[in-house]
């Protein structure tokens, strides 16, 4: 938060001095807020106000509703006197406060300032009750040393809560409220929130405008985003008419040698090169350059940048010298200022250029990797705190179009080995990264220093993942990306997407495979998986047989387009792992066939999902070993005697929205008799007896009260719901159905009513659970997201903490459901191999099928993937 933030802090709010301010406490019943004669408010007895001035027998202090200011007699009123230990107490922590202003100004934070930052505050909220200028400026700091540490999320929400409290200690429309306003703009561009950055600064400048005049330094400070955000969407030319205001009122006072004069000199430049006025640029540059190397030599840091930016505007890239000039530039800063890199990405991007042009591929790409590296620092960072909708938001406008085309550009030099791995190691490291910061998070937004560990997990190279890899494992990671078109200066253009698959074995380098237009592979996918649910009708009315021949043109075409491919760079090796991406989530893989369309992918290959790479190298330590449950035979007609309603914050989460609607169900008979067909496998596996909650037990509250079982089972109906006519956050729109469901069909509320809904799992406590089994219909589906899997009930038990979700694509059949799990859990304690087991047990059910009908429809056994192969501790 510190690009534009200095203009803010240099007209900081002065610290208050007066420990013994005026709070004073409301005795009467018949106290009120008076504008002239007129009554405005009355106000209750014990309330508690700061009285912002005092006339006579009356208080100044604004009024709770209309947050305005206005008078009450001081008659009805007693000051607030504290203790002697409080005041103490408040004198030594106006003292940290005074200590957490030099962080403030510093532009940079640790997770444990920020944390000190708090504390300190709640300490003074519990003396002040918000209602004293020491506890808000406390919220007001611990807000900007959020945003100096990064953590974004959790300095919007306490910039939010200070603009609260100083609109109800101040007023609405007061100088105080402004500048709090300025402080959430330019958090909001930091966030790449340009419109949100644009509107509370206006609204701060409208304030000090009013008050002080269009010249006065807190007006002006108001300006800064206002341009930056108007910069940040292209409007080039109203950010340079704002900035060239400022500057020109700058250059009368505090002069046109101050260094804020000088860097706000240095914007207006930079938006003259943007709008192609080169020479006007490169005459402002120099200006600058000159100003700061004799008035204020010791910014060195500062002089670097402003003549790389000079080096930059003068640039001909067809001049030797110049461009020499440039290069040399660029290197000594990055090699003095590692810490600017993120400030001259416009710079790189022109010696990107040029290495390509000039054939010098490595360097070229060392500056892609560098970029995407540091991106990737930045979003862990950022991304914490916020919920799945607001970090996938967030990440397209923090990305942009750079991860993708970056990885476009390393396409079309898929035959440089060098460059293959690099933009292999960009999607073990990029793709995942909302769920798996929601994983992490676990609704803890404010544990900021598991955000910290988080965020500075190392890069996993592919040496890395390939030592995590065994002999005959491939790993296959597939990305679709959006196929850029490249100008002579390394512009990019967007054209149609198209699937790419990075091939790594524990042997060779990572290998590029083009599987194509994604158009054609997405179309084949979803004409497949409406044939796997038309094969409900098609069963009974035509046979298995000619089922499966009906369907078998819609698996061959999915199979040619990208099994085929996968299947000859995977070479003899027969254990897969996927990490698919967009419709490709939704291949029911082990049902695809050979090219000979005989053989079904499930006889010949194991095949697991994993959401990125880095999931293989990633320590699995913290196992749970808590005994099994098994959730099966729900009663849905039971009738529920508690429905206790979560917290009302997340009720009205709910309530907003459209409710879930859903029918009555019936039961499942043969759920009862898979809980006691897989009960004794399980216990071999795990070495405790599991935990059966049938019928009237199978309870959503006994869910929600889970404490990390080893592993958890769920027998019963799942329901995915389309975007249209439902809620519009994704988990709200999934969920599975438990005991007493069919009295609570239309759903408005989290409550315990018999649904548990995608975002109630990844609330649940599975952390360290090794192995969620749900064993009902289409629990593998959900709203797919660009190289973040699919955000369903699979998501919801990933985020609540399982390691491996066994999960179904299409509806599946209860009796053969049974046998599949049966199969699963006894090849599994005999193997301790997830993967394997699913295959083993599958196996069966094809032979079985085929001697039985003639054809083994993959209706019957394809449904169930496996995402993950955490094995199960004992």
């Amino acid at each position: 938060m510190n690009k534009p933030r200095f203009l803010i802090l240099v007209f900081a709010v002065l610290l208050a001095s007066d420990v013994g301010a005026q709070v004073f406490v409301v005795q009467t019943d018949d106290a009120r807020f008076m504008d002239g004669a007129k009554t405005v408010a009355t106000v209750p007895r014990g309330y508690e106000l700061y009285a912002l001035d005092a006339r006579d027998d009356w208080l100044l202090a604004v009024e709770p509703e209309s947050l305005t200011r206005y008078w009450i007699s001081k008659s009805k009123t007693k000051r607030k006197t504290l203790a002697r230990t409080d005041q103490q107490r408040e004198e030594q922590l106006w003292e940290q406060v005074s200590e957490i202003e030099t962080i403030v100004n510093s532009g940079t934070a640790t997770t444990t300032q920020v944390q000190q930052a708090l504390n300190c505050f709640n300490q003074l909220r519990q003396i002040w009750n918000d209602k004293h200028p020491h506890a808000a400026t406390a919220l007001q700091y611990s807000g900007i040393v959020a945003a100096n540490a990064g953590a974004f999320a959790q300095a919007e929400k306490i910039l939010n809560e200070t603009l609260d409290v100083y609109q109800q200690l101040y007023g609405k429309e007061s100088l105080e409220t402004a500048e709090i306003l300025l402080d959430a703009a330019h958090l909001a561009n930091d966030q790449r929130n340009g419109v949100r950055a644009a509107k509370l600064a206006r609204r701060a400048w409208l304030i000090n405008h009013n008050a002080m005049g269009a010249k006065h330094p807190k007006t002006l400070a108001a300006t800064f985003p206002i341009a930056y955000a108007l910069e940040s969407i292209q409007e080039y030319a109203d950010a340079l008419q704002i900035y060239q205001s400022a500057y020109d009122a700058l250059v009368n006072n505090p002069g046109r040698h101050d260094l804020f004069t000088i860097q706000t000199h240095a914007k207006v430049a930079r938006l003259h090169l943007k709008l192609d006025r080169r020479q006007k640029a490169i005459s402002i540059y120099q200006t600058v350059v000159v100003s700061l190397k004799q008035h204020h030599p010791k910014r060195l840091k500062e002089i670097a940048l402003q003549e790389l930016r000079l080096a930059s505007a003068k640039l001909d890239t067809d001049d030797p010298v110049s461009m020499a000039t440039f290069v040399r530039s660029i290197a000594d800063l990055e090699r003095r200022y590692p810490e600017l890199i993120p400030n001259i990405q416009a710079e790189q991007e022109v010696l990107l250029a040029n290495y390509l042009i000039e054939g010098k591929t490595q360097q070229a790409f060392a500056i892609v990797d560098g970029q995407l590296r540091q991106m990737r620092t930045t979003l862990r960072k950022e991304l914490w705190g916020m919920d799945a909708q607001q970090q996938s938001d967030y990440l397209a406008r923090a990305d942009g179009y750079r991860f993708f085309a970056s990885v476009a550009l390393a396409v079309d030099f898929a035959h440089v080995p060098s460059v293959v791995s690099a933009s292999a190691e960009w999607l073990i490291n990029g793709k995942g990264l909302v769920e798996e910061a929601q994983s992490v998070q676990e609704g803890a937004v404010l544990d900021l220093q598991k955000r910290e560990a988080w965020a500075n997990e190392p890069w996993v190279s592919c040496e890395d993942l390939r030592d995590a890899l065994d002999e005959d494992e491939v790993y296959v990671d597939i990305l679709s990306y959006l196929d850029f078109e490249f100008d002579a200066q390394a512009a990019p253009s967007a054209t149609n997407p198209r699937y790419g698959a990075w091939i790594l074995t524990k042997q060779s380098d990572a290998r590029f495979l083009d599987l194509g237009p994604a158009s054609s592979i997405d179309a084949a996918v979803a004409g497949l998986l409406q044939g796997m649910n038309d094969s409900v009708e098609h069963i009974p009315e035509l046979g298995p047989q000619p089922a499966f021949e009906k369907l078998k043109p819609l698996l061959s075409k999915v199979s040619r387009l990208v099994w085929h491919p996968i299947r000859q760079a995977c070479g003899e090796r027969t254990n897969i792992i996927i990490s698919p991406d967009q419709e490709l989530w939704l291949v029911p893989w082990h049902a695809l066939l050979d090219r000979q369309e005989e053989t079904f992918v499930a006889e010949t290959h194991t095949i697991r999902l994993q959401l990125s790479g880095r999931e293989l190298v990633q320590s699995t330590d913290n196992n749970a070993s808590n005994p099994a449950v098994i959730f099966a035979d729900p009663n849905y007609d039971a009738a529920l005697s508690d429905t206790t309603s979560t917290p009302n914050s997340e009720n009205q989460l709910l309530s907003t929205e459209n409710a879930i609607r859903l029918p009555n169900v019936q039961r499942l008979k043969f759920t009862a008799d898979e809980a006691d067909a897989i009960s004794p496998a399980i216990e071999r596996i795990t070495g405790d007896k599991p935990s059966k909650l049938l019928r009237d037990a199978a309870l959503e509250s006994t869910f929600k009260k889970l404490a990390s079982p080893s592993v958890v089972v769920l027998s019963t109906h799942g329901f995915t719901l389309p975007p249209k006519d439902a809620p519009s956050n994704p988990l709200l729109r999934c969920g599975l159905l438990l005991s007493g469901v069919n009295s609570h069909t239309s759903i408005t509320s989290l409550q315990d009513d018999g649904v548990l809904t995608g975002l109630e799992i990844a609330r649940a406590d599975l952390s360290g659970t090794q192995l969620a089994v749900l064993s009902a219909c289409q629990t593998g589906l959900g709203e797919l997201e660009s190289t973040g899997g699919v955000v369903g009930l699979r998501r919801a038990f990933r985020i609540a903490g399982a390691r491996s979700v066994l999960s179904s694509l299409w509806v599946v059949p209860d009796r053969d459901t049974m046998l599949l799990m049966k199969g699963f859990f006894e090849s599994y304690a005999e193997t301790n191999q997830l993967a394997s087991a699913l295959q083993s047990s599958q196996q069966e059910l094809i032979a079985s099928h085929r001697k039985r009908f003639g054809a083994a429809h993959p209706f019957y056994w394809a449904a169930f993937v496996l995402t993950g192969d955490a094995p199960i501790q004992p």
